[in-house]
């Protein structure tokens, strides 16, 4: 679902530009996938949503809230400028196995799709355990990584 269809996500006046912010939407600009972990309640979801809020009104981009990669292949389109959100991006209280089974088997599908397009971006977020724990670098999704407990972040 993209933001013009009717997703109310913050009122961009009532977020405090924090430097997590910052970090995330200065990253990104160059990078084609940003993922930000950190503990449950610490703003990820925020900063991700503001990131992608701030990429539509300056840049023009269309903003798509996905839950899968299978949502990204199906509803890219190289010719306009996308950023994909996704939050919780393998389970948001453990690492779910068949989530991660599905990313993995689109990965290098993901990867060259975003190599192609430089008009797309893709924000995830997930929980600091979940990104420690060993099987998530099996997606093997080239990214920045956003934490949100590092020195730059705060």
């Amino acid at each position: 679902m993209t933001l013009d269809e009717g997703i109310h996500i913050h009122d961009k006046n009532s977020f405090i530009r924090t430097n997590a912010f910052l970090y995330v939407f200065k990253n990104i600009q160059t990078a084609k996938i940003a993922v930000i972990s950190g503990p449950p309640g610490c703003g990820k979801t925020s900063v991700a949503h503001l990131t992608a809020v701030t990429f539509r009104e300056i840049y023009n981009y269309t903003v798509i809230f996905v839950s899968n990669p299978t949502q990204i292949i199906n509803l890219i389109d190289s010719s306009t400028k996308q950023i994909f959100v996704i939050d919780d991006i393998v389970g948001k209280h453990y690492l779910d196995d068949d989530s991660l089974h599905t990313w993995r088997k689109y990965a290098n599908q993901i990867k060259e799709i975003l190599s192609q397009s430089e008009k797309t971006k893709l924000i995830v977020t997930c929980r600091s355990y979940i990104y420690r724990n060993n099987k998530f670098s099996l997606i093997r999704l080239p990214h920045i990584h956003c934490d949100m407990l590092a020195d730059e972040m705060a």
